[in-house]
């Protein structure tokens, strides 16, 4: 089996053209080729040393939010992390396969109460808290 998350500095360089400032990457990162960064205006995303994230993963910092993700963290196949607040992994934690953060959830909605079909997200007043997952963490797959 070929794995596609050898080591490849082109994505590195691709994702820091693509975002400058907004991205911060420490050093020996281990990317997989099909990795997905989405950084709004006014957000940032932070990228310790020796992170490792397999391949299908996502990372999505709406505006005015952030992402830290700390030194020597693993995030398995297919995760997803989504901030509208902010999410912090601390040093060393892991991310199991399939694992999916969301800060930020829909309130309850009823007939007399809708989202005014507007196109931001925001317009359906989401609800976001930060999440921290401490040092040393693990998470279990399909969390």
């Amino acid at each position: 089996m070929t794995s596609t998350t050898a080591p490849d500095s082109s994505v590195a360089e691709r994702l820091r053209a693509e975002h400058g400032q907004a991205l911060a990457l420490g050093d020996g990162c281990v990317l997989p080729a099909d990795l997905v960064v989405e950084i709004a205006p006014g957000a940032h995303l932070t990228i310790g040393d020796r992170v490792s994230i397999q391949r299908g993963s996502t990372i999505q910092v709406h505006r005015g939010a952030t992402v830290a993700i700390g030194d020597g963290v693993s995030i398995g196949e297919r995760t997803f992390l989504s901030a509208m607040a902010g999410i912090r992994l601390g040093d060393g934690c892991t991310l199991s396969n399939a694992v999916d953060l969301h800060d930020h959830t829909h309130p309850s909605r009823t007939a007399t109460d809708p989202t005014g079909g507007q196109p931001e997200p925001w317009a359906s007043r989401f609800e976001a808290a930060p999440i921290l997952i401490e040092a040393g963490a693990i998470l279990s797959p399909k969390v």
